[in-house]
Parts: structure tokens; C-alpha cells; sequence
């Protein structure tokens, strides 16, 4: 099931639940690759989390939803601190969306209801806010070297209007926008289905996953396109696939019916991605050469949801994963 939540006229909550996929070509190779996982000793803590980020040590950052805080947790899975509180003023939360580690290992969490972004520090200690001055409907952000925010998503500023990527500073003001949108797209499809998913490559390049068609484009921050990979994967088209139903103030959009959506690409130290496609309850990881040929693609095992941050440090995936219908955390290592 997909769901999408407006909280405010510009502001997103959404996830994903479920996951495995339409089909698996040459498993073999990233079944041979993928070790056996450790889970993780703090899993009670884990509700709803819609939002992950990897500090340098390994340490993981999750965004809970539903208690609205950050919590952080070593690379054994212990609890180390956790942040967040509820209200609208200086370093609090009303629908904390997405979370990212910049390079100084502060912590960035993006506050959809607000459109602030609060800095928190590695210690789990309040910074500062940041308030944007282009404002838009978010779907996915990343760190960039330089102290540099990139957020994918939506916005009718004429600076950043029809771009899919918004480059800001590190005060959070707008430096620049790129990535063409379709036009004549309603904003619940173009948010979901077309902006698409942001990750940081290994030197430091932007790679945007576009979700229809599926492509994996890599852009310097000055927004030049460096690559751009047609993925041979089939996906769906996700035109006419979200209902949208209103009840008082509270607009929600759902699967009007399944489609096949890709998921953000990982680069791999040899200059592959790490993907794959979900459908309802159908999860697949792929193993995608720079050119979009797939090299080998499996089925999720069974007790994964979804890969969420992947390690190259240390050669190490973090999976969310499920256990009596409870969420749980796994380290999984994977020899590339």
C-alpha cells in the first residue's frame, strides 16, 4: 500500500509499505554478495520511521512519524541519543519528513509542516533553524559537500517551478533549480511519481533517480548533467495510478491502482548502483550496471521491507526489515 498524506498546502508526509517485485534475472550474483545479518538489540524503539541517514561512524539516524524524533542508533544497533519534540517553535517539530548528515556530521531534518530545516549536532544537541526562502512540497533530501542541501520536490516559485532538484546554501536559500518536470501532470502524480529520489555519489556528484521513465541521472551541483542511464527494468506508468480523496481539511492521495515503482539508486564503489522496483507487496533489489543494464536482480527475502542506507565504508547494508508484524532493524553485510 502507498499512501500520501497532505499536511498542509505545502507540506508531504508519505511511505511506502511492503515490498519484493515483478521479476529476478541472474539472482545468483547478489545472492552470492549479501551476508548473513545481525539484528539489531534496540528494535523495540523502531514504530513508523519514513526517514534514514548515515553519520561517517556508521551510526544510523531514523525520523519516527508517529513520536515525531529523531532516534540514533550505533552500528551494533544500540541506542545512542534521540531528538525531537512537538510544537512550532525554535528546534521543535509538526511533521518532520526527511533527515541528512552533512559532511561536518551535523544533522538536517526537514520540517514539512513548517518548511524549516532544524540542525541538530552530532551529539544530538539543538543548533539553530533555518527557514527557506523558495518554498516548496518535498519529496526527497540530501547532504552535499560544501555544506550544499539539495531537495527534490515540487514548488510554483517562478525561480524553481517545473524543476524536479533545488539547490540551496547552508543558511537554506535557493542557489539554483534544475531537472525538467512534465507539464499538465496533476501535483500528486508529478510529487510521487516524477520527481524522484536524490542520493550522493562516491565523489561527491548528485544522482537523481527519475521515476517515470526510470533513469538514473548524475548532475554536478552547478546542475550540468553529467550521465544519464535509461534502466532497463520495466516499470509502470504511473499516469492515473493515485485517488484523491478529501475528508474536512485533510486532502489524502492512495494506489488507485498497483504500479511498479522504482527506488532510489545506492552507487557502489565500482561505479554500479544498487536499486530495485516495488509493487504493493512485490520488492525487488537490482544490480545496475552505469550503462541501466541490469546484472542481476532477486527477490527480497522475506524477512526485508526495504534497504535503506547502505555502508561503503565498511561494506555494509542497513535493511528495515519485519518480525511478527513488528519493524526491525538489520545489518547486512554485502561484499560488492
Amino acid at each position: 500500500m502507498f499512501l500520501c498524506r497532505w499536511i498542509t498546502p505545502l507540506s508531504l508526509v508519505w511511505s511506502l509499505c511492503g515490498v519484493q517485485a515483478a521479476s529476478a534475472q541472474n539472482p545468483a550474483i547478489l545472492q552470492k554478495a549479501i551476508g548473513k545479518p545481525t539484528l539489531s538489540r534496540a528494535n523495540s524503539e523502531l514504530i513508523q520511521p519514513i526517514s534514514y541517514a548515515e553519520f561517517a561512524d556508521g551510526s544510523l539516524a531514523t525520523l519516527e512519524f508517529q513520536s515525531k524524533e529523531v532516534i540514533v542508533y550505533s552500528p551494533e544497533g544500540e541506542v545512542t541519543w534521540r531528538y525531537g519534540r512537538t510544537g512550532g517553535g525554535p528546534g521543535e517539530f509538526t511533521a518532520p519528513y526527511r533527515i541528512a548528515v552533512q559532511p561536518d556530521q551535523t544533522l538536517l531534518v526537514l520540517d514539512a509542516g513548517t518548511t524549516r530545516i532544524i540542525r541538530v549536532s552530532k551529539a544530538g544537541k539543538y543548533v539553530e533553524d533555518l527557514r527557506p526562502d523558495l518554498r516548496l512540497i518535498p519529496f526527497n533530501m540530501v547532504a552535499l559537500p560544501g555544506g550544499l542541501i539539495a531537495v527534490s520536490g515540487i514548488t510554483k516559485d517562478p525561480r524553481g517551478a517545473g524543476k524536479a532538484i533545488h539547490i540551496f546554501n547552508n543558511r537554506y536559500l535557493h542557489l539554483r533549480s534544475f531537472g525538467e518536470l512534465p507539464k499538465d501532470i496533476p501535483p500528486a502524480e508529478l510529487q510521487v511519481s516524477w520527481v524522484g529520489g536524490l542520493t550522493v555519489a562516491q565523489d561527491g556528484s548528485l544522482i537523481h533517480t527519475r521515476f517515470w521513465p526510470y533513469e538514473v541521472v548524475r548532475y554536478r551541483v552547478d546542475g550540468t548533467e553529467i550521465s544519464r542511464a535509461r534502466v532497463a527494468t520495466p516499470v509502470d506508468d504511473p499516469r492515473g495510478a493515485i485517488s484523491r480523496t478529501v475528508s474536512g481539511s485533510e486532502v489524502r492521495y492512495r494506489d488507485a491502482r498497483a504500479v511498479t515503482r522504482p527506488r532510489p539508486v545506492f552507487e557502489l564503489p565500482d561505479g554500479k548502483f544498487l536499486g530495485g522496483t516495488s509493487k504493493g507487496a512485490e520488492h525487488t533489489l537490482d544490480l545496475i550496471r552505469a550503462d541501466g543494464s541490469v546484472e542481476s536482480s532477486m527477490r527480497f527475502p522475506d524477512a526485508w521491507s526495504s534497504v535503506i542506507s547502505f555502508d561503503a565504508a565498511r561494506g555494509m547494508l542497513w535493511v528495515l526489515g519485519h518480525s511478527a508484524d513488528e519493524p526491525v532493524l538489520l545489518r547486512v553485510p554485502f561484499r560488492f
